[in-house]
């Protein structure tokens, strides 16, 4: 996500706006996106590599 979004200063007029962008950034405060996790498999050789593109091939063809 780019910086520079979050320094924008926002400018809203509008009182129904107002509200709707202060709902909006409350909601996203109650619903904060979670982490993800990964894991990782170091592939030591050759014949590991290949079996590993194998199981790629099948389950995305």
């Amino acid at each position: 996500m780019a910086t520079s979004s979050i320094t924008d200063n926002i400018v809203i007029r509008d009182p129904k706006q107002v509200e709707a962008f202060a709902d909006a950034v409350e909601k996203a405060a109650q619903n904060p996106l979670g982490r993800r996790t990964t894991s990782v498999r170091m592939v030591r050789d050759k014949s590991e590599f290949i079996q590993l593109m194998e199981k790629r091939r099948q389950l995305h063809g």
